[in-house]
């Protein structure tokens, strides 16, 4: 309907997805972090202070945002790089290489006194060396790509001020895999996977926005959306070939 939106165009859905589907980082994708005129960012690859390393135990709890970490007596220095906006700041990644990529990642809450409230597209993608993921609080969108293929990426602490997940943000990840819900539902209403079979599907009324959670699932015929559902993600329904209804 007309309170729909749709966040990119269908042909970036269609190299995104099929990045995914077949294992390679896209490479002139877009993000579905919202930018600001290339004019009003700055671009700015500065140290931040030390980042606390954290653990969380072992199980993530999606719905309420993760369990809360518990701090190590370890630290590392994190070299974050981010964009600067009139908003805030989008975390693009960090500078760190070797024996220095951090295991257990918390995202600073604000830089140069600035708040955090975006992880950029294909900010972490493929960091192997990455077990546990703490989001903070203030943090809305989480870019697509972000923490894709992240092979050890065991847990994920996603706080409820999250409005937007981008497509395949945690793909080939255990952490992703390990979420058997039905309807995966995180952040503040985000539907970021569906592992239900049915080929007739009524949204539930909790979910604000669609990520690409039913991205190829080639026997859905059917999808009832709620009122609830403001945003739908550039790849929510791409590869649905058998899609003849959607209210």
């Amino acid at each position: 309907g007309d309170k729909l939106l749709v966040t990119t165009a269908a042909a970036a859905a269609a190299v995104l997805v099929a990045a995914i589907g077949f294992g390679l980082l896209p490479q002139n994708a877009g993000q579905e972090v919202p930018r600001e005129p290339e004019a009003a960012v700055r671009s700015t690859e500065e140290t931040t202070a030390p980042a606390e390393i954290q653990t969380s135990p072992a199980g993530p709890e999606v719905s309420s945002g993760g369990r809360n970490p518990v701090p190590s007596t370890a630290s590392v220095n994190v070299k974050f790089t981010y964009k600067e906006n009139d908003t805030g700041i989008t975390i693009t990644g960090f500078e760190n290489q070797g024996n220095d990529i951090p295991e257990h990642l918390v995202i600073p809450s604000e830089i140069e006194g600035k708040p955090v409230t975006a992880i950029g597209f294909a900010a972490f993608d493929g960091t192997s060396a990455l077990t546990d993921v703490t989001i903070p609080k203030g943090v809305t969108s989480i870019g697509a790509l972000a923490f894709w293929d992240c092979g050890n990426l065991e847990n994920v602490n996603i706080p409820k001020t999250v409005t937007r997940i981008g497509s395949g943000a945690f793909d080939d990840t255990p952490w992703f895999d390990s979420l058997t819900e039905e309807f995966v539902i995180c952040g503040d209403g985000v539907l970021l996977k569906y592992n239900g079979t049915d080929t007739r599907i009524v949204i539930p009324s909790t979910v604000k926005m669609i990520s690409s959670a039913f991205a190829e699932s080639t026997t859905l015929t059917s999808v009832s959306i709620p009122d609830s559902v403001t945003v739908i993600g550039d790849a929510a329904f791409y590869g649905c070939t058998a899609l003849t209804s959607v209210s």
